[in-house]
């Protein structure tokens, strides 16, 4: 059994990795609310890309969602929508490409490929994004 503490930090990493995937803190939420009876990571991650996948059009308050991120990873949600999850699946939560796949529904090819694309994508946006906004360089933070 998970003492409150535990539990809350779970909770707390769930909620963030739902606004990771989705963007928004109501699709969060949902996502977070969907998987109370066992809430693990991966649970909260497929609800959340559930979410957006039925509410694919819904608009999200991204800034909403960034002020409850830790400033590192604020700039994930700049990334396009498409290749998010797979920054995610794979670098976040370190997820392996074939159970990345499986709950993508792609390919392992696919997996690689926007892996890729995502990561050359979230250095390009450190690389641009004017001082004073929400977005963090990545230089220093992996040394």
């Amino acid at each position: 059994m998970l003492t409150q503490t535990a539990a809350s930090e779970c909770l707390a990493k769930n909620f963030i990795t739902a606004i990771l995937l989705t963007g928004s803190v109501k699709q969060a939420e949902a996502a977070v609310l969907d998987c109370t009876d066992s809430p693990n990571l991966l649970g909260t991650a497929a609800a959340a890309i559930r979410q957006t996948a039925v509410h694919p059009r819904e608009m999200t308050d991204e800034r909403a969602a960034a002020e409850l991120l830790p400033v590192e990873l604020r700039n994930v949600l700049h990334l396009p929508r498409e290749l998010r999850p797979y920054f995610v699946l794979r670098m976040l939560m370190a997820m392996s490409r074939e159970s990345c796949a499986a709950v993508l529904k792609v390919d392992l090819a696919r997996v690689d490929e926007a892996t890729v694309e995502a990561v050359i994508e979230l250095a390009r946006i450190a690389n641009i994004e004017p001082a004073g906004d929400s977005a963090v360089p990545l230089s220093g933070h992996f040394n």
